[in-house]
């Protein structure tokens, strides 16, 4: 699964990044301030789920918590990803 970083107006990189799977479907966040407060930066997998009405939102894609560095948060998302197309099956 292959990431690619976007830029979104607004959005300052001194404090946050995001990057998008080539999918659409995963996301992961990179931060290190919450509300103008400064925290330890992490990283934050997550999944694009719908509903039945067909709107969507950010689901967790791995365990509810932040993650330390980007490939445990990729690992994250490798692993839903699979799981994913086990059940599908």
């Amino acid at each position: 699964m292959e990431f690619k970083r976007i830029r979104k107006q607004g959005m300052r990189a001194k404090t946050r990044k995001v990057w998008i799977s080539e999918c659409g479907h995963y996301r992961i966040m990179w931060s290190n301030n919450i509300h103008g407060v400064d925290v330890k930066p992490y990283y934050h997998a997550s999944i694009k789920r719908y509903r039945d009405d067909g709107s969507a939102w950010w689901d967790y894609a791995g365990e509810r918590r932040h993650y330390r560095t980007f490939n445990a948060a990729k690992s994250a998302c490798v692993k839903r990803g699979r799981l994913e197309k086990s059940t599908s099956s």
